[in-house]
């Protein structure tokens, strides 16, 4: 940051304490940024590192909730990300630390901003990673003229940047049937989204990313056939 910031405090923390003494650990950063009231947190940056990811981006809540700005950076496949990508403002990274210097420049940069109320421009062009939020913006062409210029640019083998944020999935290759069922557990699985009642794991409405297990066996007499809409709800 140069002469345009001042260190003035550092927290420091293992990982697994973070994660698994949560509770006493954002009590402590807490009270940490009440005594400070730095003008910006940076947390990180964590890399791959889940955990570290994971303490990166509760501390960068933890200041939001405070109106503080909070930068941190991890590779877009962070748990930390995975788990709180709209409430973090996290610069893209790799997994080799050997960025460390360049990607905590542009940490300082984005932190930097924050502080001084400018706009951020779109994820691509700042270097943080996509946030799924939409941000307004100004074209020279209309919509349709630049759907039309990338689907040119498609057919022609050119390079082209969508203007929406599609996720990808991974090929899970199917497991091999079962030769012998008699002594098989056989599990009914369903794509429905059926959940209990109030969705206490806020499973998404579509294009999941996650599956949740729940057990039925003691929500009806009769198992499933009579928990009806009582228990579950798509």
């Amino acid at each position: 940051m140069g002469d345009q910031a001042t260190i003035v405090g550092t927290l420091i923390a293992g990982d697994n304490y973070f994660t698994e003494e949560l509770d006493a650990a954002k009590p402590a950063v807490e009270t940490y940024l009440d005594e400070l009231r730095p003008d910006a947190v940076i947390a990180g940056p964590a890399f791959d590192a889940g955990r570290y990811g994971l303490a990166c981006a509760e501390v960068c809540r933890i200041a939001a909730a405070r109106n503080i700005p909070a930068v941190t950076g991890m590779h877009p496949d962070n748990a930390g990300i995975l788990t709180y990508r709209k409430d973090l403002l996290a610069v893209s990274t790799g997994t080799d630390s050997t960025e460390m210097v360049a990607i905590l420049r542009q940490m300082a940069t984005l932190a930097l901003k924050r502080v001084g109320g400018t706009e951020l421009g779109p994820a691509v062009a700042e270097g943080y990673v996509p946030t799924g939020r939409g941000q307004e913006a100004m074209h020279d062409k209309y919509g349709y003229e630049r759907a039309a210029d990338m689907l040119l640019a498609r057919m022609a083998g050119k390079p082209y940047n969508s203007e929406m944020c599609l996720t990808g999935y991974d090929d899970v290759a199917p497991a091999p049937p079962l030769r012998d069922l008699k002594d098989a557990v056989i599990g009914l699985v369903s794509s429905g989204g059926l959940v209990p009642r109030g969705n206490r794991d806020r499973l998404v409405g579509s294009k999941a990313e996650q599956f949740f297990r729940y057990d039925i066996e003691q929500r009806g007499p009769s198992g499933v056939s009579k928990l009806g809409g009582r228990f579950l709800e798509g």
